[in-house]
């Protein structure tokens, strides 16, 4: 009966090991999870329609599609995330770019959350509506690619999207006030198309938005800032978040670019070169003749010296006491420490996630400077 019980024991133990090994294998990465059939097909079937004189999908002939260049897939379903074509046009150096038709086989990379096929050409085609059904976008770049036609309205069903760029093209006929719909948006590049007629309003629902360029080709643009109120260009104000805007070739009124003037976070304005000289209500500088009305008396002068020196005093203070305050809670409470800590891993992470859509809004910012 012990031996039993001992040959029992013995397997388990065994048992317990191999699960060991496995688990052990999958965390430290050496188990690869292979890439989906049926999104490997669908990737076959989208290669089959594009011409590669450059051999951009060389790559694209093994059985994981996962090790394909420019697939990214998650590793822990397999499913593909990042579909990175973008090709390079450039006349003075090596230059390599797909052209062809692009295929509805994309629908099935549902999972699919970074497309970017800029730089490439596609020979005055339109772009496609069905990219609205890939609904966990959220980077989409067709820049520079020869599209023609309209921007389809369908783009902005995409809740998931924070970077479009539709930069670089032929399109036409008016911006959408759907694209106003993308509430998590961050970076927006229309310029350098042949869009026309007034800049929708609706735009000024992108509270997260941090980067708008518009503007046509030289002066050939004939979009216009005027949603209809007695005050151009009222939504401007509501783009509390913009940090980067490049507006050329764009009718701008005054009361336009009070509302541009007055947002709290732009840096970087690009080709509006009467910004500087603007003054008057709701702006901070005031004009000549307001500057006569209310010049401060030496009265005043001393009160403000005094408010500063108060406010500072007031400020060093408060500093001390919340410092210590806080930090003299996590020495004494251990609980506390652990959520702190624990909230700094958490943010680490949200850190990371963030990387591959920051990198990517890099060269525009410099292209906007």
């Amino acid at each position: 009966m012990s031996a039993m019980n001992g040959g029992v024991s013995l397997k388990m133990i065994e048992w317990i090991f191999m699960i060991f090994l496995v688990v052990l294998e999958f965390v430290s990465g050496n188990h690869q999870i292979r890439c989906i059939q049926r999104e490997r097909e669908a990737l076959l079937q989208f290669k089959s329609f594009l011409v590669d004189p450059f051999g951009m999908l060389s790559s694209w002939n093994t059985n994981d599609c996962c090790q394909w260049k420019g697939i990214r897939c998650s590793n822990l379903t397999g499913h593909i995330l990042m579909l990175d074509l973008h090709g390079e046009k450039h006349y003075d150096s090596e230059k390599f770019f797909l052209s062809g038709e692009i295929q509805k086989s994309l629908m099935e990379l549902q999972q699919l959350q970074y497309l970017n096929l800029s730089g490439n050409d596609f020979q005055g085609s339109h772009i496609p509506h069905f990219f609205a059904s890939l609904t966990n976008l959220a980077f989409l770049d067709l820049s520079f690619s020869n599209f023609h036609g309209n921007i389809p309205t369908q783009l902005g069903s995409l809740s998931h999207l924070k970077y479009l760029n539709l930069a670089g093209n032929y399109l036409e006929g008016s911006i959408p006030y759907q694209l106003g719909n993308l509430s998590n948006l961050q970076h927006l590049d229309l310029r350098a198309n042949s869009l026309e007629g007034n800049i929708p309003s609706q735009l000024g629902k992108l509270s997260n938005l941090q980067m708008l360029y518009l503007g046509g080709y030289e002066s050939d643009s004939t979009l216009k800032i005027d949603d209809g109120n007695h005050v151009r260009g009222q939504w401007l104000s509501n783009l509390t978040s913009l940090t980067h805007l490049y507006f050329f070739s764009i009718y701008t009124s005054h009361s336009s670019l009070q509302m541009i003037a007055k947002l709290p976070h732009l840096i970087i304005i690009a080709k509006l070169p009467h910004l500087r000289d603007l003054c008057g209500k709701p702006l901070d500088k005031l004009c000549t003749e307001e500057k006569a009305q209310h010049n401060p008396d030496s009265f005043l002068n001393h009160e403000s010296l005094f408010f500063n020196h108060g406010f500072y005093i007031s400020m060093t203070f408060g500093f001390i006491i919340s410092f210590w305050g806080s930090f003299g809670a996590l020495l004494i409470k251990r609980r506390w420490r652990h959520a702190y800590f624990r909230f700094l891993n958490n943010l680490t992470d949200n850190i990371c996630t963030m990387i591959p859509i920051t990198f990517a809004k890099l060269p525009m910012m410099n292209k906007g400077q």
